[in-house]
């Protein structure tokens, strides 16, 4: 019941990030943080990328693509999340910023967390003064299942939430989410298989996984040793196939 007690560090964090990403222009001030210079340019590039995906560049009208954002575990409020649904929903044209229209699924493995969700979401969108706002908050119970049977149906319903009609009947298995969020959920160690699938399953391709993690003893970096194995050998797989051909 931890992640229905309070709004952990991790997850406010994880908002104030996001939040300084949308609303700086650039998407590379306000670095706070003595970082050495390879990191400093690491995360600079991060959060240019995730402000392209999150805002309409230049207020240019072409790009009004809906950006899909999914957070996992996230909580007694699913702070991150809907943060930048009210962000989204402040930001005008008439502004220095346009966001682009989001969609923002919001899964937590507990029922009640997923009902404070469901309350959290319904009190943002009735301040919301963005008309387009009031579509764009789903809340749904998902677990994080590393099978290939129940986490596979699992995630392919998360990912039916944002696919458009035409779209319902292809690539059922196709991740369909730009951004995927997860705040001080690591810790959980039986479930890293699980959680890397989940977003593995959801993430949409050239989309970005953003986790904010304290360390926990070991359990971070055991994660991080889990993904860099999975992606060794996926491009080991990927290089034997081009050997063969």
């Amino acid at each position: 019941n931890t992640g229905n007690v309070r709004v952990w560090d991790a997850e406010g964090t994880l908002a104030g990030f996001l939040l300084s990403t949308m609303l700086n222009c650039g998407g590379d001030k306000g670095t706070v943080l003595e970082l050495d210079e390879q990191t400093d340019a690491q995360l600079a590039n991060l959060r240019k990328s995730l402000h392209s995906i999150l805002n309409i560049e230049d207020g240019s009208t072409e790009d009004q693509t809906t950006c899909n954002l999914l957070e996992l575990g996230a909580g007694q409020a699913g702070l991150a999340g809907l943060a930048l649904a009210s962000a989204a929903s402040n930001c005008t044209e008439d502004g220095n910023i346009t966001t682009k229209p989001l969609h923002i699924v919001l899964t937590d493995g507990h029922p009640k967390c997923v009902e404070n969700n469901k309350v959290c979401a319904k009190m943002l969108l009735s301040e919301s003064s963005d008309s387009r706002a009031a579509q764009c908050i789903d809340t749904h119970l998902l677990l994080w299942d590393s099978s290939n049977s129940k986490g596979r149906d699992a995630c392919r319903e998360i990912n039916n939430l944002v696919k458009e009609e035409v779209l319902q009947k292809m690539n059922d298995d196709e991740g369909q989410y730009h951004i995927c969020l997860a705040s001080d959920c690591v810790h959980f160690q039986e479930f890293h298989n699980g959680l890397l699938l989940t977003i593995a399953r959801t993430l949409a391709v050239n989309g970005f996984a953003l986790l904010c993690q304290p360390r926990r003893g070991t359990s971070l970096h055991n994660f991080m040793t889990l993904v860099d194995t999975v992606n060794e050998k996926a491009m080991q797989q990927t290089d034997d196939t081009t050997n063969q051909s």
